[in-house]
């Protein structure tokens, strides 16, 4: 575990760790965590947006309203992520998951400033989580 607070906290110095749960749901959503550490004992009720990731929080769980954190776990394990559960302490931001990113995350700055390039026809050779993103938008130039 002391290797994984370690890389987490050079990774979040370059800009490519996450504790908050909907950057990491985001992430997730698209296949840039690895690995994941989700708290054993946290429950966060809400939903996950099946296209952008984006949560939507609820004050408890229901019928429709599931565990916020056991869904980015899903995601990220269909990912081919490694899930670390783990004991809440054990998790470096203090939240109920944290992750560290394949790349460094990509702000919506530069996404718009892409999207703009290629509504304008421009091709941009992108790979990873952000042609995910750029796809999910509806980019269809990304290759």
């Amino acid at each position: 575990m002391r290797d994984i607070r370690q890389l987490y906290g050079q990774r979040s110095a370059e800009g490519r760790a996450l504790a908050d749960a909907a950057e990491v749901a985001r992430a997730a959503t698209f296949g840039a965590v690895d690995p994941l550490l989700v708290d054993i004992d946290a429950a966060l009720p809400g939903a996950v947006d099946d296209q952008i990731g984006a949560v939507t929080f609820a004050a408890q769980a229901s019928g429709d309203v599931h565990d916020v954190t056991d869904e980015i776990a899903r995601r990220a394990w269909l990912s081919d992520a490694r899930v670390l559960a783990v004991r809440g302490a054990d998790i470096p931001g203090g939240g109920p998951v944290a992750a560290i990113l394949h790349l460094p995350a990509v702000g919506r700055a530069a996404i718009e400033k892409v999207i703009t390039k290629l509504n304008r026809g421009a091709r941009i050779p992108i790979r990873g989580a952000v042609q995910m993103r750029l796809m999910s938008r509806g980019c269809t130039r990304v290759s």
